[in-house]
């Protein structure tokens, strides 16, 4: 019988390379153990997932979050979970730079949309007993 070192040994390294300014970057999906992470740092975030009670787009939430979120996420995608200095830098990339590594991340994390990823989060929520809804279908007719 397998133990969970050989699983963890057996599962690739899904990601793909993608140029940015010249340089080929390094790009993976986020986990939803990532995700877990970011949100308990940036509890507005979980409006993403369970709503808030307000009509917030998801737009919204993630202005109010700040870019210090969007900031957290590519450090995830990029290799680099958690740590503040990687993030500091690519908060201070040019725009393009932010563009493709954000749309980069976003295809490589949901590939199945918005709804399908967070539908997860759903699903684990009900096998859990809670009952909160994802708001993503109201975030999405915004």
């Amino acid at each position: 019988m397998a133990t969970i070192h050989d699983l963890i040994a057996a599962t690739p390294a899904a990601g793909e390379s993608v140029s940015v300014g010249g340089l080929e970057v390094s790009v993976r999906p986020v986990s939803m153990m990532q995700l877990l992470h970011i949100v308990r740092r940036f509890p507005r975030l979980k409006d993403l997932l369970f709503g808030d009670g307000s009509e917030q787009t998801v737009l919204d939430v993630v202005i109010d979050a700040g870019p210090e979120a969007v900031a957290a996420v590519l450090a995830c995608a990029t290799g680099a979970p958690g740590d503040r200095d990687v993030e500091r830098g690519i908060a201070a990339l040019p725009d393009e730079h932010l563009i493709e590594l954000l749309a980069a991340t976003i295809r490589l994390t949901m590939p199945g949309g918005i709804e399908g990823f967070f539908g997860k989060f759903a699903r684990l929520a009900q096998a859990a007993g809670l009952s909160a809804e994802p708001r993503v279908a109201a975030a999405e007719a915004s």
